[in-house]
């Protein structure tokens, strides 16, 4: 069955058969491919290379008559049974997808599949080629997080905080949901540096960066401003839940404790604190404003002696005294 569908598809294309060294050549560069391929009818495969089998570690008993939706994942299974669909009726000739699949031993792997269209006895069949492209993806997962990554800290930079908070307003737009912006900055952070060194402030930097992963929420996004600034967007979250949050992280901050060195190699022990500026999103305010209005609270609490929360003014509106008044932490 597989030899006549092969020769079906080669006779399709224009092959001719009659030549045994022609049909030779066909075999030899079908079974040596590096490249695995493939024929499928109503959805089954009919023939498969052993470049194929190796991919997905099956033999080919295993695959013959096999259903080929067995070896994908199942969240890619609408986007593979439509594409085998148009491809036996012919709606198109040829279609190159990626998916997630699945090997034999029940290891996840990432493919990229070529489905070309031919006719067999009067009934559509698919012809194909898998490529196997898990270390292709990883790299560029991998270059991708490095493109919106902080080094140091690990956390997103500065260019994938705008392009996140861009959404993020769009989306509290849509569904009517809070939306609260956080931006935190470390007290006397150059007198650190000058004192002791950059390592030193590269290790607490570090660290905070550490401490805000540790003390937000899945749904909620940290970002390296720049410098010694941070940020963190929290989606379906106000300002007095935010302040939660905020406080949290200036809490722990100021209790870690740094061992950094001095002159002759002496260590010191110090502690050092943050000013957290915080605002909720208002549908009168546009991307600037929203981040603005962050950062004069936070400069609010710089003035007012550091290691404090601030909201800005326009968040406590309406709002009673007694809370104001504890949130602004003086």
């Amino acid at each position: 069955m597989e030899n006549t569908l092969y020769s079906a598809y080669l006779i399709n294309e224009g092959v001719n058969l009659e030549h045994s060294k022609t049909q030779g050549i066909y075999k030899v560069l079908v079974e040596k491919c590096t490249d695995g391929i493939y024929v499928i009818q109503s959805g089954r495969f009919r023939f498969t290379n052993p470049e194929f089998r190796r991919i997905f570690g099956y033999t080919h008993e295993e695959l013959t008559d096999r259903d080929i939706r067995d070896l994908i994942v199942p969240g890619e299974m609408e986007l593979l049974t439509e594409t085998i669909k148009r491809m036996e009726v012919g709606t198109e000739k040829t279609v190159r997808c990626e998916f997630k699949a699945l090997r034999k031993d029940g290891k996840i792997i990432d493919v990229e599949i070529d489905f070309v269209h031919f006719e067999y006895h009067g009934r559509g069949a698919v012809l194909g080629v898998v490529r196997e492209i898990t270390m292709r993806k990883r790299l560029e997962d991998k270059l991708k997080r490095m493109a919106i990554t902080d080094e140091l800290t690990q956390l997103y930079n500065r260019r994938q905080f705008y392009s996140q908070l861009e959404k993020e307003i769009e989306r509290t737009k849509r569904y009517h949901a809070p939306l609260s912006l956080i931006l935190l900055d470390i007290d006397n952070f150059k007198r650190y540096n000058d004192t002791h060194g950059h390592v030193e402030g590269d290790k607490v930097l570090e660290k905070l960066g550490e401490i805000i992963r540790n003390n937000v929420r899945r749904v909620d996004t940290a970002y390296r401003y720049g410098g010694e600034e941070f940020t963190v967007i929290l989606p379906e979250t106000g300002w007095i839940e935010a302040y939660s949050v905020a406080d949290r992280i200036r809490k722990v901050f100021e209790n870690t404790t740094f061992y950094p060195k001095v002159l002759h190699g002496t260590v010191t022990r110090r502690h050092l604190t943050m000013s957290i500026g915080l605002a909720e999103y208002n549908p009168t305010f546009n991307l600037e404003n929203f981040v603005r209005y962050a950062d004069d609270a936070m400069y609010k609490a710089k003035i007012r002696g550091g290691n404090k929360v601030v909201p800005h003014e326009i968040m406590i509106k309406g709002t009673k005294p007694g809370v104001w008044q504890i949130s602004n932490l003086g």
